[in-house]
């Protein structure tokens, strides 16, 4: 419904649909206009849940906006796309204004009745958290990543490359990146390769040949059962393309937030390193907190975090040895497959 001078509706009248307003919303606005009554008490509901949104938002925000709508305006600096999922999650669909506006980083908020705000504030509450690492836990890589490895690393030493050798290199710690570990194991036969090199091939044959060979390690369905009573983060070594694309496959980038990639963590700070880690926790505020990985090197950056570190075996290996790897860096459990973190935390 609009209310504007004759001249401005003129102007409007050339560009919107003739069907825009019904003859029923008309009168029913009319109506409203008309009812005093009711028209107050949305007013005064509108304002007690102003009052209430802005005491129970300060702790996520910069700023709140001063406002005389029945909305607010908020900017919650790097906590917006961890508060906006959160809302999501539970249901509540507000306006996020992104990284490229000039309402950075911004929300708008509609004030519903004070019950529904209630709920909004509710669906903020602090929870207990799950990191996720990706490759191993949430994403099966053997037949992407690896296999990218092994024609590497066979290109430039004309060599036989086994997955169990790349599994035990893995398993020593400190060669999470697996540019790095393509390195390494060339570098261990006296093969001399540039790295640049090494990452431009890797890079080429995983965007062009394997990326499509990868599969969900955990269902889309527990990943939203998980959501319904956790916060969900990921801190993976990926670049953060390759992450994106693999969340954007499955739809299922919503579930998660913060995600901390290779290309968001400072020069020195990769894992082992707990750096991505102190990240997420200094953006969610959590309660308890556990961290899923497959490797010695994501137990290290738990313990190193004092967080519960839990070590998922990955498809590709389901040792002895690398359950006493995890164990000595400071797993806490060992799951054989990530979705039995459900009947994990549920028995708990």
């Amino acid at each position: 419904y609009l209310i504007a001078p004759e001249v401005t509706i003129n102007h409007i009248k050339k560009i919107i649909s003739p069907y825009s307003v019904n003859n029923l919303a008309a009168l029913a606005v009319s109506a409203a206009l008309d009812d005093i009554e009711h028209l107050n008490s949305v007013v005064s509901q509108v304002k007690e849940s102003k009052e209430l949104l802005v005491e129970g938002l300060k702790p996520f925000t910069k700023k709140i906006y001063k406002s005389d709508a029945n909305f607010l305006l908020a900017d919650f600096g790097e906590k917006a796309d961890f508060v906006y999922k959160k809302l999501l999650k539970s249901g509540v669909k507000v306006k996020h204004f992104g990284k490229t506006s000039q309402l950075e980083n911004c929300l708008r908020i509609g004030l519903p009745s004070v019950k529904d705000t209630q709920y909004i504030l509710d669906s903020l509450e602090q929870r207990d958290l799950i990191i996720f690492d990706m490759d191993g836990v949430l994403v099966d890589t053997s037949n992407s990543y690896r296999a990218a490895i092994q024609e590497v690393y066979e290109k430039f030493s004309g060599k036989t490359l086994t997955k169990e050798r790349i599994q035990q290199a893995k398993n020593q710690g400190g060669l999470n990146n697996d540019w790095d570990l393509t390195f390494y194991l060339l570098e261990k036969d006296g093969i001399t390769v540039d790295f640049d090199k090494i990452i431009a091939d890797y890079q080429d044959l995983y965007w062009n040949k394997y990326i499509n060979n990868e599969k969900l390690l955990l269902s889309p369905q527990i990943m939203a059962k998980l959501a319904q009573k956790y916060d969900l983060a990921i801190f993976t070594g990926r670049p953060k393309p390759e992450a994106e694309f693999v969340l954007k496959k499955w739809n299922i980038e919503n579930y998660f937030c913060p995600i901390i990639t290779m290309d968001d963590m400072p020069r020195g700070k990769h894992k082992p390193s707990p750096w991505g880690v102190f990240e997420i926790l200094r953006i969610t505020n959590p309660k308890k907190v556990y961290y899923l990985g497959d490797t010695v090197d994501d137990m290290f950056a738990a313990r190193q975090a004092n967080v519960t570190g839990i070590g998922v075996l990955p498809p590709q290996d389901k040792s002895e040895e690398l359950k006493r790897g995890l164990k000595a860096h400071g797993a806490a459990e060992i799951l054989e497959k990530t979705e039995d973190i459900v009947q994990l935390l549920w028995t708990k």
